[in-house]
């Protein structure tokens, strides 16, 4: 039997996969042969507003405290796919986000993949053609072709031209020939390069992440309700405040927009990030206070 792992996007099959829903009751334990009726999940693909899945979710029937969902090809073709579970009884399960991030290739496509690669691989020119294997499949060649490397390089220390440091290979990595002072070279120019220090230390690397004072715009959450504190809570006007580095809150630059189900978004600006510990605050009348913490990168 084919995988269905991991996703792939826009796939021909789309994407079968199995959760288990959490009582209301006793949120303890999964509950046995829920209730699913239409509307109780949808589906956001990269954002979109959400929509109801093409084939409602069953209940296995070998095992009732687990629930099948089989995504179609069109409602695969999104880099991430957010299925949306909610109880529209309000008194059985309770509420569930699942995010699922596409990929290109399963895991069964691997070998298919390496195959077609191999079949069109072509013997190498110059430096070592005469050794190297014409058929990939070939092992014993391959071998050889490895030893053969390795017979070309035994004791390259004394082979190495007496010109590059001082007739040595420099056990210094700090060591380097006139002329190729890292602090000068190409290091730090082009922009694109790694910046360095004078001693030819890197002082700088970008890291991705939500970058500090940089607009950061659907950044979603979900707010419950204060009755249950599980049911997703919709119609609401949500206030939104953050605080900076430990500062006292203030309100955030833009407006928060509902999505669906409980989910919200807002585009934060770059005022609103400019710390290191950026904590946020989003409230609403009969809603629980949604805290949210960021550390932020440079």
């Amino acid at each position: 039997m084919a995988s269905f792992y991991p996703c792939v996007k826009n796939h021909a099959s789309g994407y079968t996969f199995y959760i288990s829903l959490v009582s209301q009751a006793n949120t303890k334990i999964m509950q046995a042969a829920p209730t699913i009726a239409a509307g109780d999940f949808k589906i956001a693909v990269d954002d979109a507003a959400p929509a109801n899945l093409t084939t409602l979710p069953v209940v296995d029937a070998d095992y009732t405290k687990r629930v099948k969902v089989v995504l179609s090809q069109a409602e695969t073709n999104g880099d991430n796919l957010t299925i949306i579970c909610s109880d529209a009884a309000g008194a059985e399960w309770c509420d569930l986000t699942i995010n699922i991030q596409t990929v290109p290739y399963r895991f069964d496509n691997l070998d298919a993949l390496i195959s077609s690669r191999m079949a069109t691989y072509t013997q190498p020119t110059g430096f070592l053609a005469a050794t190297f294997p014409t058929d990939p499949a070939d092992q014993s060649l391959i071998i050889a072709a490895t030893d053969a490397i390795i017979a070309d390089t035994n004791d390259i220390q004394a082979r190495l031209p007496a010109a590059l440091v001082s007739g040595k290979i420099d056990a210094s990595v700090g060591a380097y020939a006139s002329g190729q002072d890292p602090a000068t070279l190409i290091l730090v120019t082009p922009a694109n390069k790694l910046a360095t220090d004078a001693s030819g230390y890197v002082t700088e690397v970008s890291v991705d992440g939500i970058k500090k004072n940089t607009a950061l715009n659907n950044f979603m959450f979900l707010m419950v309700d204060s009755t249950d504190h599980v049911t997703g809570k919709t119609g609401l006007t949500v206030t939104a405040e953050r605080s900076i580095d430990g500062a006292a809150f203030a309100a955030c630059a833009n407006a928060v927009t509902e999505v669906s189900a409980g989910i919200y978004k807002i585009n934060l600006a770059a005022t609103d990030l400019n710390g290191d510990v950026i904590t946020l605050k989003f409230t609403g009348t009969a809603a629980d206070a949604r805290m949210v913490t960021i550390k932020t990168n440079v």
